[in-house]
């Protein structure tokens, strides 16, 4: 057998004629295997398609002048909350004002969907961050001071997480590890985020149903706002909103929790209030339901821009069922963020303060045809449009039909008369 010699011993192979000889590294690269080759032109019967294709991700914002083509880079600015979308690429925000990055000024009535609650950029907010000196600890390993200072300030025992989703997974499996029972009652038009097994409680057909096959379960729905009757042998939770946000600012009657705690106490299940949304003041109460709740879950406003969140164990028994071993079982790297905890702190301090003025507001919008309750509103309307007249809200509802407002609970009266006359 011939004796395969070192790559240094082989002699450079020569070029055969007619061909030109391409490096090594350039071999790789399939543009160098092969000449360009002209752009083939799109078939007749597909031409419609590249139009729209061209409307979808290429054009401005029908109406307005020719941008520096920021919105135009793929998706960058599609919210795909809905089937609606928002061509808006955000450079700045104060206050309820928003700036895009073609210098356009927006109202906002989103609030970063009920986020930013004492308003975008908020002075004491900001100092509260500059004021830290830890900017990361080791989550609920070893916490920072501060976090140590908000489970101090938060109204019951509460596990923290990072995102709203953590806090109902949270709250979630507290009801497993307590009853013993997999079932979950959920109702129709319910949003609770989209991990699997808050993705098994959400009632939205877009998320849940691509991972239909490996949803826990049995989730059990009903009607929002009704009765459920007695509640199944195997249902070991019902988890609610107190407002149905995402799915179109629905209020139950005013003793649809108390019904509901009736039921739960009967069959020996647990009553999880998803207050994600419509807590912390935004529907006018700092902690919606927990009078019937054995946990409140909250999350978007309390961290204002950073993310944080908590399941709050009203039953204060119910913080046991974790002690599961050494180890924490249910954990994050960013669990109890310094930054965040310093803004949930300065969350918990100034919203009490705008209650008042949420009931007033949102008598603003009832008069002017918002269902909902407090600052957390909806009536039919075109996203699109909204933005196309300065003024930014959310889709809403089924086929995002309708539009969502939760603006900054300091929203003045004069940028609600600005709103309302734009929309």
């Amino acid at each position: 057998m011939a004796r395969l010699g070192r790559a240094t011993d082989r002699r450079p192979a020569r070029p055969r004629p007619g061909r030109v000889r391409v490096p090594d590294a350039a071999r790789r690269c399939p543009a160098a295997r092969r000449p360009a080759r002209p752009r083939r032109p799109w078939a007749p019967h597909l031409r419609p398609v590249r139009r729209a294709l061209v409307r979808l991700f290429a054009a401005p914002v029908a109406g307005e002048p020719e941008d520096r083509g920021l919105h135009r880079r793929g998706h960058a600015g599609a919210v795909r909350a809905s089937p609606q979308r928002l061509r808006l690429i955000w450079a700045e925000a104060e206050g309820c004002r928003v700036v895009d990055a073609d210098g356009r000024e927006y109202l906002d009535l989103s609030g970063g969907f009920g986020v930013a609650a004492l308003g975008h950029r908020n002075p004491q907010i900001l100092k509260a961050w500059r004021a830290q000196r830890v900017v990361h600890a080791l989550g609920d390993l070893a916490e920072a001071e501060v976090t140590v200072e908000l489970r101090g300030r938060l109204p019951w025992p509460a596990k923290l997480g990072v995102t709203g989703e953590d806090a109902v997974e949270i709250a979630l499996r507290t009801a497993l590890i307590a009853t013993g029972k997999p079932g979950i009652l959920a109702f129709e038009g319910a949003y609770h985020g989209t991990g699997l097994l808050a993705l098994s409680a959400t009632s939205i057909d877009a998320f849940r149903l691509p991972f239909r096959t490996w949803l826990p379960g049995p989730v059990y729905r009903r009607r929002f706002g009704e009765d459920p009757g007695t509640l199944p042998a195997r249902c070991g939770c019902v988890i609610v909103e107190p407002v149905q946000a995402r799915g179109g600012a629905h209020v139950p009657s005013p003793d649809f929790l108390r019904v509901l705690r009736r039921r739960c106490t009967a069959r020996g299940a647990l009553l999880i209030v998803d207050a994600i949304y419509a807590g912390l003041g935004r529907t006018g109460e700092l902690w919606p339901g927990a009078e019937y709740a054995d946990l409140l879950v909250v999350g978007k406003a309390l961290g204002h821009g950073l993310p944080i969140s908590a399941a709050l164990f009203c039953r204060e028994e119910l913080e046991q069922v974790w002690e599961l071993g050494e180890e924490d079982v249910y954990t994050h790297t960013h669990t109890g963020n310094p930054l965040a905890c310093a803004a949930a702190l300065v969350v918990l301090e100034e919203v009490p303060k705008l209650l008042d003025r949420v009931q007033e507001a949102g008598e603003r919008f009832e008069g002017e045809g918002w269902h909902g309750k407090g600052l957390l509103r909806a009536r039919e309307g075109d996203a699109g449009e909204a933005l196309r007249r300065g003024v930014i809200v959310v889709p809403a509802g089924p086929g995002g039909r309708l539009i969502s407002a939760t603006p900054p609970l300091t929203i003045t009266d004069a940028e609600l008369d600005e709103a309302f006359s734009r929309l």
